[in-house]
């Protein structure tokens, strides 16, 4: 079963990266762009993060990958608002949405190192809330924007 998963796993890990380094190459000039390369490094991460012990890296990568991590959900929501709205840009509200969202899940990697106080009994119920928000506001947006 680890060979399985570590195939799939790997493979879309290749994939991820590949699409990122292509889209750097050949379309620099994309308005979406550097959303999507964000996007594949942080799925990538979390696809790493997230690995049986096995294949998770140790230290300070494992550290670095469980931060790349966080923000996975928040460049697929800007990903695809990039890809539906007509003339999107990067506003302030995007920022600040997005380290809203990033805080708790920060807090907990945090905590799961040892950096922080235990995680407040709300966190949790926060992290689930904000991520329903984010992909209740990315499906409109797509359905919209077809």
């Amino acid at each position: 079963m680890t060979t399985l998963d570590a195939f799939f796993r790997f493979s879309g890990i290749g994939v991820l990266l590949l699409l990122a380094s292509l889209t750097v190459m050949h379309f620099p000039k994309w308005r979406s762009a550097p959303y999507l390369v964000l996007t594949c490094i942080s799925v990538s991460a979390l696809f790493i993060g997230y690995a049986p012990k096995v294949f998770q890296p140790s230290g300070a990568l494992y550290f670095v990958v469980r931060l790349l991590d966080v923000p996975h959900l928040v460049f697929v929501w800007l990903f695809a608002l990039s890809l539906f709205t007509t003339n999107f840009r990067l506003r302030p509200l995007h920022i600040l949405l997005g380290v809203l969202y990033c805080l708790p899940i920060l807090w907990v990697r945090l905590d799961e190192f040892g950096w922080s106080a235990a995680d407040p009994p709300f966190i949790g119920a926060a992290v689930s809330l904000s991520s329903i928000g984010l992909i209740t506001h990315l499906c409109v947006t797509t359905l919209k924007g077809r």
